[in-house]
C-alpha cells in the first residue's frame, strides 16, 4: 500500500448522505422521462402524422373484422353418454376458426355434414374419454382433424370451446 491510500480518509456519513438524493433526483427524472416517452412518443417526434394513426387505426378495424369473419359459432351438441349404467348430459358449444376467412360460404353450406360427424364421433365416447383436461385437448385435436377431413380442401385452423358441461 502506498501513504496516499493510508491517508485518504473513508467516506463519511455526510458524504453519503449528499449523494443519495443525488441518486434519487436522478432515478426520478429517469423514470419520469421514461413514462412522457412512452404515454407521449410524438414529444420527440417517433410517431408519424395524424394521416398514418388514423389509417393504421382503419387497419386495425379491417383486421379485426377479419379475423371476426374467421370465426363461425355452431349450434349447441348435446349428448347423452351412457357407461356402467350411468346416464350423463356432455353439452358442447364450439365455434370453427378458419385459416382463410373466404372459405366462409363454403363452410355455412356443409354445416350439416360437419355437425354429424361431430355427433357421430362425441356419441361413440365414454364419460372416462371426457375427463380431464388431456380429454378435452384429445377431442379438440379430433374435432379438428373431422372437420377438416370433412370441408377439404378447407382447412380448420382450432376450434374454440365456449361451453362445455357433463352432468
Amino acid at each position: 500500500m502506498t501513504d496516499t491510500e493510508l491517508n485518504s480518509p473513508a467516506p463519511t456519513k455526510k458524504d453519503r448522505n449528499k449523494l443519495l438524493p443525488i441518486v434519487l433526483l436522478f432515478l426520478l427524472l429517469l423514470g419520469s422521462g421514461g413514462y412522457l416517452l412512452y404515454m407521449y412518443p410524438s414529444l420527440i417526434g417517433l410517431s408519424s402524422s395524424t394521416t398514418a394513426s388514423s389509417s393504421s387505426s382503419e387497419d386495425r378495424e379491417a383486421t379485426s373484422a377479419e379475423a371476426f369473419d374467421k370465426i363461425i359459432p355452431l349450434e349447441e351438441i348435446i349428448i347423452n353418454i351412457r357407461d356402467r349404467g350411468f346416464q350423463r348430459l356432455f353439452k358442447l358449444s364450439i365455434a370453427l376458426e378458419l385459416l382463410n376467412s373466404q372459405d366462409y360460404p363454403e363452410v355455412k353450406k356443409n354445416l350439416p355434414v360437419l355437425l354429424d360427424s361431430f355427433q357421430s364421433h362425441l356419441r361413440g365416447l365414454r364419460i372416462v374419454e371426457i375427463e380431464g383436461s388431456r380429454a378435452i385437448y384429445r377431442i379438440k385435436e379430433e374435432l379438428i382433424a373431422r372437420a377438416n377431413i370433412v370441408l377439404h380442401p378447407i382447412r380448420i385452423k382450432n376450434i374454440l370451446f365456449s361451453e362445455l358441461l357433463v352432468q
